[in-house]
């Protein structure tokens, strides 16, 4: 059963991500960063909730403060945004600015000064939106504004989402993305962060086809192996993925029993034998499929003794080549 009070405490404690977010293409955060606009919309917003609770939808919410009610029964999943109405603004003239370099724009006040909007999770779909003002006083009334012209349009994407795609996401790692927007954030607010500066300054001027990371650091792959750079964290690196994203420097356990049973020479060649196991999971999806490939390509040779590919850093680097 969704708590609709847990869902707004996730939502507050989430704007302090939302600095962060903006270096993350993929972040759409449901409320914006303003705690005076986020108290004020509250009584509606509790009042939204709660008639998506009654419909039937659980809500999850994600790192950077996004929203996605999950609907079991209907099998689809609303993404949701709110945001200050701005669309009552008098159209600019492209041909005054162009003469004069200004123009005095006229504004009025909405009579609906929010909006919600919202995407169908997994889907084609297109964001829509519906006007609205803080005069809500029940769930009914709430329902009739928003479920109802939700659960209308969401006719034609009925039935394709078994579980939710926002819960899904916050479950596993952080995506690429994700992880590369914490290292921007990192390399010009946090002083001394020289791993995550590192991160940012390899991914704005190369193509990374390949990033791993985990408790010891970070592992880049761009064109080819030589161009492969391993980069440790530092303290001030850890102390803000601490904060953050504390799930990065959780130990990793070796799924694959012929790299588990590898001798290992410091802590940066297990933490290549780490993204190695992951890789290869990864492409072939089952251990066997992981230890097929290495004993039937790479890993047992006639020349030489078995696990001596995986001795050292270098020659694990040229495997993580060959598998991405």
């Amino acid at each position: 059963m969704m708590n609709i009070n847990n869902v707004i405490r996730a939502l507050r404690q989430a704007i302090k991500t939302q600095p962060i977010s903006i270096y993350c293409k993929d972040a759409q955060p449901c409320v914006p960063a303003d705690r005076a606009f986020f108290d004020e919309i509250t009584p509606v917003f509790k009042l939204l909730l709660k008639a998506f609770k009654v419909t039937g939808f659980t809500a999850h919410v994600s790192r950077w403060g996004e929203l996605a009610l999950h609907s079991p029964t209907l099998c689809i999943e609303i993404l949701i945004r709110i945001s200050p109405n701005i669309n009552y603004m008098k159209r600019v003239s492209a041909k005054k600015l162009e003469d004069t370099g200004y123009e005095v724009v006229e504004v009025e006040t909405p009579r609906k000064p929010f909006i919600v909007s919202y995407f169908f999770n997994g889907t084609a779909s297109k964001w829509r939106y519906i006007p609205f003002d803080t005069e809500f006083v029940s769930v009914e009334s709430a329902y009739t504004a928003f479920i109802v012209p939700m659960l209308k349009t969401s006719k034609p994407f009925q039935g394709r989402l078994q579980t939710s795609l926002l819960r899904k996401k916050n479950e596993s790692l952080p995506s690429e993305s994700t992880f590369y927007a914490f290292a921007r954030y990192a390399a010009i607010h946090i002083n001394k962060a020289y791993g995550l500066s590192q991160v940012s300054e390899i991914v704005d001027k190369k193509f990374v086809h390949t990033a791993f990371f985990g408790s010891y650091g970070a592992l880049l792959l761009t064109h080819d192996w030589h161009g492969a750079t391993a980069i440790i964290w530092h303290d001030k690196d850890r102390d803000f993925l601490t904060k953050y994203i504390p799930e990065i420097l959780a130990p990793y356990e070796i799924n694959c029993p012929s790299i588990n049973q590898t001798y290992t020479e410091d802590a940066e060649h297990q933490f290549l034998l780490e993204s190695l196991d992951k890789a290869l999971l990864d492409k072939y999806g089952s251990v066997t499929g992981a230890e097929n490939w290495l004993e039937e390509k790479h890993y047992f040779t006639d020349k030489k003794p078995t696990k001596e590919l995986l001795h050292t850093s270098s020659e694990v680097m040229k495997l993580l080549f060959k598998i991405k």
